[in-house]
């Protein structure tokens, strides 16, 4: 949850139980697959990581993103040719 910064979401910290319900969701679904670490001091820490599945979900989120991004571009484009004066 600390590195969801580095994607652009906000600095708010995220609501953990809704980050693990998705989580859980997503290894149901069999796009990812989690694991117990016990190393170290501490409480155990659940790992997560990507199946053959998620990474097709994945291509198919960031394609969907690109797509979304054109069609902002060009709607901006078009509201600043119509109001010139407002940036």
């Amino acid at each position: 949850m600390a590195k969801l910064e580095n994607f652009g979401f906000p600095k708010a910290n995220p609501d953990p139980a809704m980050v693990y319900r998705t989580l859980r969701y997503l290894e149901k679904e069999r796009f990812v697959v989690s694991k117990w670490d016990t190393k170290g001091t501490g409480p155990a820490k659940r790992n997560y990581g990507l199946t053959q599945k998620g990474i097709g979900l994945l291509h198919l989120w960031a394609e969907s993103i690109v797509m979304r991004k054109e069609v902002l571009e060009k709607f901006i484009k078009q509201y600043r040719q119509h109001f010139k004066n407002i940036r």
